[in-house]
């Protein structure tokens, strides 16, 4: 039995589709099923179930071509499409106009090689109102066009480049390809308003408005400018920084690409020290030569711009644009080829190049030669590599060239037992022994100690056919090798693997001087030895000892290089290892011995020994100037003996006979040690008190060991002994002069090398001392001048090379002295006597150094005293023009005055022990030498090194007394014996007495002594003599060094200047006391700027790990970059520019990055495989200047915002093209763990929104071929959605197929790409015979936080907009959604309105008695949607009534006619597989269905009563008998009521509520 019921109502306000909740306990508003449905809301508030409209065709796209993706440009209300015409290789871009469904091409071209296995995601920018799109496709290199200005192919027409009709498909990557344009410096002129200091060019491709358009190439060495007019050698100097000059730079261009409309010139300007980037002009590509002036408008660029830091990824794989950011990630970079064993073939060789000397055109006086001409140091090591320039443009790293290998002479081994002939000092102590160890080596070989570099090629510098410039020498480097060792990376290295690193030493001077041998040397000292012979300075450069096609055809035979990676390499640059921090050379300069001198400490009142550098040049015979003979001016003087004894040894306590080793006398010397005496021994006695005290002399006995000095004392019994006179200077112990040490003051080094003798000729006169007082001989009337100075310029143009022997010395102490003082070296107790004398370097050596082979002679005295040189006291024009005649010293006739006198010196090294210079090979820092070849060039000699070879001239000068009278009266002057000595007792000096009837005061001749004075000092003749104040040689040799001393500067006294720059002063009168205070040290002025190096580039060697072809290595699939950040005023396209630190690399448990998305202007959300993460779209670290040169990496400075982290992963992501973001916030799906995330500030699943189960089932790909790609709708398998504007629904689509039989996969494989082929070709996955469709579509309401409905539609790509969105499948037309006119049809095909609402009776079991809807029906009409009413026939075609385990089957509806009262008896009627009854109308909107009863055949065969569709969406009544007989009524607590329209497309079906009429059971 059972009772009636009220009735029991459903409304169908939307709360959403909840596929995942047991039908029993739905709430109101919630259904089981929805399909082609959305919600409409046209009466008040309240939300409606409708059916969904329909799309419709709205343009056909040319034939063939199918999408591959869009990009909506808001500015210009269109789409830009990317299209591919697979059959006919073909890609075209063109812009889609959606309100006026339009398509027009806008560019095609097979070259695009778009691929629909890679899908295109890009963005796009306006940019001075150019359209500037970016994109990537993780196949071809990332790309960037500009759709307003189209790159096209270039051709000369009348001097200008003009646009061929040929589209340049290289321009456009991200990466150009092109042709290294070049730039080169000229002379300057003087025709410009250019500051001092160095300027550096560079230049790079650029359209019209200067945006450039690849990286800045061809960046030239610094050029000085200075003041000066380029005119003589000798009155030209450079000048102080950031003084304006009148100077100009003309520039030269070459090697322009054509496929450019444009070029960009910048220039580098380094003034004091601090570099600008600046944009001088842009220039079209036909020009051929430009000059900057320095009066242009320029715009500041930074030093990203110049450094080149253009992206050097090959691609990636998804792209976004935040904050005016460009941001990439994903990356790959192109395959590097393994060039490192190529370059292990290289060879390179020494070159030097003849340069004339003392000429303006020739030496480094002259701006350009700083560019083309800089060199190396000989004797240094440089580390060299090579960067290959590709034909696409890019620069390669930098590779290690190997230096020379070893020959069996390199490897000849030298130990305690066999050290080589000719090494007369402590052969093991100058190498010490590994960097830890105090131990000194027993063992060296012949390559650490001696130069094993040779000349090859040699020519004569003379010869008339060689020119300025040309090559005199060339030659092998020297073998060497490091203490580090190549990586063991044998792949890479080959056999140098695990092996020392080898780098390349240039010869040193010894080999190949720098410079030439003009004249030869008279040992007389005749100066007509000289020869007619040119002066030559010999910069030295290296260069490839065969052109880089030589040896890219050897790789290529030798299988070291394919064709393929061959045919890339377009050109090279040499590059070389910055010696900052790595110098084993110090300075290079003269040597001059110190001399000593007795003299009593006042403090100990013991005797000491007194230092003095000599004077004015090496003079190392006696002085005739200085008197070194015993008197009772004198408490000590020293007596020295050389003596010739064989190889022996003196032992502690050993008795020297009597007149054996210059012993007069028998004396036990007592030691401390056994002493090697070998065949030069030296004993020098020091003797003391005069006459002798207690009938003996107290002597010392001295002898030197170990490096550390002993004394013994003993008595010389017998006062007869004589002493004679000797030249007391020390072998061991010198002044050094470089302009290295002068200049700057670097750490000086351990050890000595000797290279050459270094000589020539000074250039003497004696002068009268200007503004001396006069003095009036005993019987003459008048007063005369009779203080004298010799002056001198000493050219040292010639030289002789050291023999390959003894030429090395360790430094046992050295220290720089200062001018003007008494100093000392740092561990020797002598005091060295630096008054009145110039600053210099003091160094002791642990062995004597013979004097040199070729002698000094050029200290002198008028009255000659040495066998070379001329008695000039008979000079009239000296003696009478100068005393008798009292005329000016400038008036005397220069033939009596001048003399050239031979001057020598040792010129060596100062070095220090660097056993692993420049470390390991991926540490190097590499400068450019500003050099460009192509593949097919002849080897020349590339400088762009460190040295510059120049005169160095400094004043070097002594007083011989410690004061002067100059414009003093002369009342009291003396200069008697030692009172004013300022060494030791000059020989000549004047004293004077007051005498006369008019206290006139004339010399004293028992106290005085004149050189060229008659009669012994008695007479008139007397008046004829001199006596000597000053001695001054002005020192001017070649050099080499990093300071550029033909640019030093003066100030604006006399003591600034330096010679030859006298400016208004003659060298004679310069040296006067009256000009330059003796009391005045030398005085260096340089303008740093003018020894810039090359440095404007980012040069890196690869990894010691690199691993070629390694796909680790090539993919960064965790690395998101990001540009420099764009705006409108930046004339450069900053998007292009990937500063080397703007970049991370994600933590490895997200897995690859899949997607980057903009979420607004300032988040950008991260999906990866197994996470996500938010990134603020800001860098919070570019505050500093110093932050542009390589970017701060500071957009990531600061922790992202994560999600809940599992060990499985949490709110990853699979699929890039399936994500969107609205005003509500972004969607995307995770369908390797079956969820889907919307974030709008926090993340939140919506998937478990009633639908949780359900996607857990569905959203995994259910195509049974394993490792297919699952990422690419467009060809048919992944996810894609969208977001519709107008609805605020998000559509997600999955497009899935599975094979309908299995044993098809035999014909099943995957491409290269892991995209599906059916029998070899690309499968079609619209053959139904193959393939059945198991995808779907979904919706999802943000407003009502709830899934809507499933949907017919799947298209293979969603476009995007602001009204509507749009659709498409693998064909030619794009459809628009939504159509008013039109429901349910999609890509003209009706599908089914589906819904199924589940009514229930609180858990009571009620039997269903009839089913009431409220259905309004609508068409658009008239512009609007207007409702049908009381007589329509438009209403649902079919219906199902349901519970658990009850069907009624398949309902087909059909309209009871009420004026047919028979029609009720004719119904219900049989079908096949569906049964036909009637529904009717009861009012209005309101219908019933009452002819339903369950027709399920049997409940116990385990069969459903639904047929469920792989895809989850779609079921069919199943397990029915519609034939069945006495059929009961449906019985249970729910009931579901499905409603099927699909039949009729041009309603709008509004279904508002659904009632069901129930009697309660009483069961």
């Amino acid at each position: 039995m059972s009772e009636n019921k009220d009735i029991q109502g459903k409304p169908t306000q939307v709360v959403g589709l909840k596929k995942s909740i047991h039908k029993s306990v739905l709430k109101d508003g919630e259904y089981h099923h929805l399909k082609n449905g959305t919600i409409s809301s046209f009466e008040g508030d309240i939300p409606f179930i409708q059916n969904m409209p329909s799309n419709l065709e709205c343009v056909t796209l040319p034939n063939g071509y199918k999408v591959l993706n869009s990009d909506y440009i808001k500015e210009r209300n269109y789409h830009v499409l990317y299209l591919i015409n697979f059959e006919l290789n073909k890609s075209e871009i063109g812009f889609f106009y959606g309100n006026e469904c339009k398509y027009e091409t806008k560019l095609n071209q097979g070259c695009l090689n778009f691929n629909v296995a890679f899908p295109i995601k890009s963005q796009y920018k306006i940019k001075n109102c150019e359209l500037h799109l970016y994109f990537q496709d993780g196949f071809n290199p990332d790309r960037h066009i500009n759709l307003d200005d189209l790159p096209f192919k270039k051709q000369l027409v009348d001097g200008c480049y003009v646009d061929t009709d040929v589209f340049d498909c290289s321009a456009i990557n991200v990466q150009n390809d092109l042709i290294p344009p070049v730039v080169k410096p000229k002379i300057p002129i003087e025709a410009g308003a250019l500051f001092t200091g160095v300027y550096q060019f560079a230049v790079c491709y650029a359209n019209i408005n200067g945006n450039e358009q690849s990286s800045y190439y061809s960046k030239t060495n610094p050029l000085p400018i200075y003041e000066d007019r380029f005119s003589s050698y000798e009155n030209t100097e450079g000048s102080k920084a950031n003084q304006l000059t009148d100077k100009a730079i003309p520039v030269v261009f070459s090697n322009l690409d054509i496929r450019y409309d444009y070029i960009n010139l910048a220039v580098i300007k380094t003034v004091q020290g601090t570099p600008t980037y600046e944009l001088i002009a842009t220039l079209p590509i036909s020009t051929k030569e430009y000059i900057y002036t320095g009066r242009e408008t320029t715009r500041l660029l930074s030093i990203d711009n110049i450094l080149g830091l253009y992206p050097d990824y090959y691609n990636s794989k998804t792209i976004t644009s935040a904050n005016n950011y460009l941001i990439r990630a994903n990356m790959s970079t192109q395959d590097e080829a393994n060039y490192q064993p190529f370059a292990n073939l290289i060879e390179l060789e020494w070159a030097v190049v003849r340069k004339k000397a003392d000429s303006f055109e020739s030496t480094y006086k002259n701006p350009l030669n700083s560019v083309e001409y800089k060199g190396y140091q000989r004797g240094e090591v440089y580390a060299f590599g090579i960067q290959y320039l590709l034909t696409n443009g890019r620069k390669t790293s930098v590779f290690h060239i190997p230096g020379r290998k070893s020959k069996p002479s390199d490897l000849i081994k030298y130990t305690i037992d066999n050290i080589p002939s000719g090494e007369s000092c402590n052969f093991f102590e100058l190498v010490d022994n590994e960097p830890c160890s105090n131990t000194k080596l027993s063992e060296l070989y012949h390559w650490q100690v001696y130069d094993t570099a040779t000349i090859t090629e040699q020519k004569n510098p003379n010869e008339l056919t060689v020119c300025d410039g040309d090559v005199v020498a060339r030659g092998d480097f020297a073998y060497w090798e490091s203490t580090d060792t190549y990586s063991c990376n044998a792949e890479v290295y080959q056999n140098l693997s695990g092996q020392k690193i080898r780098h390349h030493k240039f010869p040193t001077n010894n080999t190949i001087h720098h410079h030439n041998q003009p004249y030869t040397y008279s040992v007389s000292g005749d100066s007509e030895a000289y020869s007619n012979s040119d002066t030559y300075i010999y910069p030295i450069g290296v260069q490839l000892k065969n052109s880089l096609n030589d040896y890219i055809q050897i790789a290529i035979t030798k299988g070291i290089l394919t064709q393929e990676e061959a045919s890339l390499i377009a050109g090279y640059e040499i590059v070389r290892g910055d010696r900052t921090g790595n110098k084993s050379i110090i300075a290079k300069g003269l040597l001059y011995n110190m001399k000593y001198y007795v003299d009593v400490n006042p403090s100990t009142n013991e005797s000491e020994e007194v230092l003095y550098p000599n004077y004015p040049f090496n003079d190392l015979r006696e002085d005739k100037y200085l008197d070194n003979s015993i008197t009772n001016d004198y408490d000590l003087i020293n007596y020295e003996y050389e003596v010739t004894v064989p190889n022996t040894t003196i032992l502690s306590g050993t008795t020297i006979p009597q007149n054996t080793w210059g012993n007069p006398y028998s004396i036990t010397f007592v030691l401390d040690r056994d002493i090697i005496v070998n065949e030069n021994f030296i004993i020098t006695y020091q003797v003391m008190g005069t006459p002798p005290l207690l009938g003996y002399y107290l002597v010392s006995f001295k002898f030197y060991g170990d490096d550390r000095e002993v004394m013994e004392d003993f008595f010389l019994r017998d006062g007869t002994y004589e002493a004679t006179n000797s030249n007391f200077y020390k072998k061991n112990l010198f002044t050094f002069h470089s302009p290295d040490t002068s200049f700057k003051k670097p750490f000086l080094g351990q050890e000595l090398n000797l290279h050459s003798i270094e000589y020539g000729a000074s250039e003497g006169r004696f002068d009268q001392v200007s503004g001396h007082p006069e003095f009036k001989p005993a019987t003459a009337t008048q007063s005369a001048n009779y203080a004298c100075a010799y002056k001198s310029v000493g050219n040292y143009n010639n030289y002789t090379s050291i023999t390959n022997t003894n030429f090395r010395r360790k430094l046992t102490d050295l220290g720089y002295l200062v001018g003007n003082n008494f100093t000392k070296l740092p561990d020797t107790t002598n005091k060295i006597n630096n008054r009145f004398r110039e600053s210099s370097v003091g160094l002791k050596l642990n062995c004597d150094l013979d004097d040199p082979s070729i002698k000094d002679l050029s200290r002198y005295v008028i009255s000659g005293g040495n066998p070379e040189d001329d008695n000039k006291c008979g000079c009239k024009a000296l003696v009478e023009d100068r005393v008798l005649n009292f005329k000016n010293a400038f008036e005397v006739d220069s033939q009596c005055t001048l003399d050239n006198k031979w001057i020598s010196s040792y010129y060596g090294s100062l070095k220090t022990k660097i056993p692993n210079q420049y470390g390991q090979i991926d540490t190097i820092k590499y400068l450019l030498t500003g050099s460009y070849h192509n593949v097919y060039d002849k080897p020349i000699p590339i400088f762009g090194g460190d040295t510059f070879i120049t005169r160095f001239t400094l004043k070097r000068k002594n007083a011989f007394f410690n004061v002067n009278f100059i414009n003093q009266s002369p009342v009291g002057i003396t200069y008697k014996g030692t009172k004013y000595a300022n060494l030791l007792t000059p020989v000549y000096h004047a004293d004077n007495e007051k005498g006369g009837a008019l206290g006139e005061y004339k010399i004293d001749f028992s106290t005085s002594k004149l050189d060229c004075s008659i009669n012994g000092g008695v007479g008139d003749g007397d008046r004829n003599g001199f006596f000597y104040l000053f001695s001054t040689g002005i020192v001017n040799f070649f050099v080499e060094s990093d300071i550029n001393t033909e640019l030093r500067y003066s100030g604006t006294t006399p003591e600034t200047t330096w010679y030859p720059k006298l400016k208004n002063t003659n060298v004679w009168d310069w040296m006067e006391e009256t000009k330059v205070p003796i009391n005045l040290d030398n005085v260096y002025n340089y303008n740093f700027d003018y020894s810039k190096q090359n440095s404007e580039e980012a040069l890196f060697s690869q990894a010691a790990d690199f691993k070629p072809n390694s796909q680790c290595k090539n993919t960064h699939p965790r690395r998101i970059i990001y540009s420099k950040q764009d705006n409108e005023e930046i004339a450069a396209d900053n998007w292009l520019i990937y500063p080397a630190n703007n970049y991370v690399d994600l933590d490895s448990y997200l897995g690859s990055i899949i997607d980057i998305k903009a979420l607004d202007t300032y988040k950008v959300l991260v999906r990866c495989e197994n996470g996500s993460l938010v990134f603020n779209a800001f860098d919070t670290l570019q505050l500093e200047q110093t932050s542009v040169t390589v970017g701060t990496g500071g957009m990531f400075s600061q922790r992202p915002q994560t999600f809940a982290e599992t060990d499985t992963g949490y709110a990853g992501s699979q699929s890039k093209y399936a994500i969107n973001t609205s005003q509500y916030g972004t969607f995307f799906p995770e369908f390797k763990r079956g969820r889907i995330f919307h974030y709008n500030s926090q993340l939140e699943e919506i998937s478990n929104n009633g639908m949780f189960d359900w996607f857990q089932e569905n959203m995994p790909f259910k195509i049974q071929v394993a490792n297919v790609n699952t990422d690419n709708p467009y060809t048919g398998i992944g996810y894609n959605s969208v977001y519709d504007n107008r609805l605020n629904l998000w559509f997600l689509t999955k497009k899935d197929y599975k094979l309908k039989n299995l044993k098809e996969l035999g014909n099943i494989t995957l491409d290269e790409n892991n995209n599906v082929l059916y029998k070899g070709t690309p499968t079609n996955f619209l053959d139904t015979k193959i393939w059945k469709n198991v995808g779907w579509t979904i919706s999802y309401s943000p407003l009502y936080k709830s899934w809507i409905s499933f949907h017919s539609f799947q298209p293979n790509y969603y476009i995007n907009g602001i009204e509507n969105f749009y659709t498409g499948l693998q064909n030619q037309t794009i459809y628009k959604h939504w159509d008013k006119f039109s429901f349910q049809t999609y890509y003209k095909t009706l599908s089914p309105f589906e819904i199924t609402i589940t009514t229930s009776n609180e858990q009571v079991t009620s039997i269903l008695q009839s089913i009431e809807y409220n259905l309004k029906i609508q068409k658009y009409l008239n512009n609007n949607y207007q409702d049908l009413y009381e007589n329509h026939k438009v209403n649902f075609n079919e219906a199902i009534v349901s519970t658990d385990n009850q069907s009624s089957g398949l309902l087909n509806l059909i309209r009871k006619d009420n004026q047919n009262p028979y029609q009720s008896l004719q119904y219900p009627k049989i079908n096949l597989n569906s049964l036909d009854v009637l529904y009717s109308k009861i009012e209005g909107h309101k219908y019933r269905i009452n002819q339903f009863s369950d027709l399920v055949l049997d409940k116990n065969n385990n069969e459903t009563i639904f047929l469920h569709d792989e895809n989850g969406v779609d079921s069919v009544p199943n397990n029915i008998d519609y034939t069945k007989q006495y059929p009961q009524k449906l019985r249970n607590e729910f009931f579901d009521i499905t409603l099927i329209n699909d039949k009729l497309s041009e309603y709008k079906f509004i279904l508002k509520s659904i009632i069901n009429k129930t009697l309660k059971s009483i069961r």
